[in-house]
């Protein structure tokens, strides 16, 4: 019993408030087993004491528990917050390029309606030359066959005596003939002359707005390929010599036909006998990848990509002077 008062009293000269409670209820206990009444209810006033502290200690606690909960719940919005404002502009930088390459598209559309409309106009104005060509043959030869009327007609009217008027005024039709054959020539000189030079300014122009926007489309690309995850790894692995993955890579057509209105999948339906290693070489190429990382992303040699690229444009049915990387950004 002396033991264990001994340690009680070291249980009170305890700094935690826990074992305080605990030992004042113990203390009260005992005394009231001893009859000693008067410690006993001092020992639980003290208990009740602690018992107070021990509740405010504990609301404390809580209070601080549910403040730190609450700050980090606002910390996890803020983040969500933020993802999603990213999620938002990487969807606007999508629209703007999806945006871009429709003016593209229809820009080229219209070059290509313009020039197609100017070389059926200078077909149709070397048609037109070429009749003339043919009357002015038609001409001559009927200058010809005048002068050999005019010849028999001296000869007749030297025989038959008739009017030298007559003679000059044959004379002076056939002059007249030969100056319009010659203005005719002359007009349809000037004509191709001026229709030439028109189809040459305006496909300039049309080639240099072209130009502009696909500098744009590029510009635009560049961005986008830091912003996307994908596309980014893809860039560092060419600048570290890094191979991808083959599995990997193939992402790059999912990746192409999202950025560019499903150009894979609009190459596959036209072209079937591409294999899926075509695609993706293609895919690379789409997003202006020179063959140098090309052959780095698919661990090969840049003599193997030349030749890939060979049999691609001879599995798409491309002249031997079409340019393929040209043929794959205007697709």
């Amino acid at each position: 019993m002396d033991s264990a008062l001994y340690y009680l009293s070291l249980a009170e000269e305890s700094d935690k408030i826990y074992v305080k409670t605990e030992t004042y209820k113990t203390f009260s206990n005992l005394e009231r087993k001893r009859e000693n009444y008067e410690e006993a209810s001092f020992y639980y006033n003290k208990y009740l004491q602690c018992l107070d502290s021990l509740q405010s200690f504990t609301l404390s606690e809580t209070i601080a528990e549910m403040q730190t909960k609450y700050d980090f719940a606002k910390l996890v919005n803020i983040g969500e917050g933020l993802k999603y404002q990213k999620a938002v502009q990487s969807k606007i930088y999508i629209y703007i390029l999806v945006f871009v390459l429709f003016i593209i598209t229809i820009s080229y559309s219209y070059y290509k309606y313009i020039k197609r409309k100017r070389e059926q106009e200078a077909v149709h104005i070397k048609k037109l030359i070429r009749r003339n060509k043919m009357k002015l043959k038609e001409n001559q030869f009927m200058i010809e066959q005048n002068i050999e009327l005019l010849s028999e007609k001296e000869l007749q009217l030297i025989k038959n005596e008739v009017k030298h008027s007559q003679v000059m005024d044959l004379m002076r039709e056939n002059e007249v003939l030969k100056s319009e054959i010659e203005e005719q020539e002359k007009k349809f000189s000037e004509l191709l002359e001026k229709h030439t030079h028109s189809f040459v300014k305006e496909n300039e122009q049309l080639l240099e707005r072209y130009n502009k926007l696909k500098e744009k489309e590029i510009l635009l690309l560049k961005y986008i390929i830091t912003e996307d995850s994908f596309l980014s790894r893809l860039n560092q692995c060419c600048k570290q010599y890094d191979p991808v993955p083959k599995k990997e890579l193939v992402r790059i057509i999912d990746k192409v036909n999202e950025l560019y209105d499903g150009f894979a999948n609009r190459l596959l339906m036209t072209y079937l006998n591409l294999t899926q290693d075509d695609i993706v070489m293609c895919c690379l190429m789409k997003i202006h990848l020179t063959p140098a990382e090309i052959a780095i992303l698919m661990d090969a040699m840049p003599d193997a990509i030349y030749k890939r690229k060979q049999r691609i444009k001879e599995r798409l049915n491309c002249h031997s002077k079409t340019n393929l990387d040209e043929f794959i950004y205007a697709y």
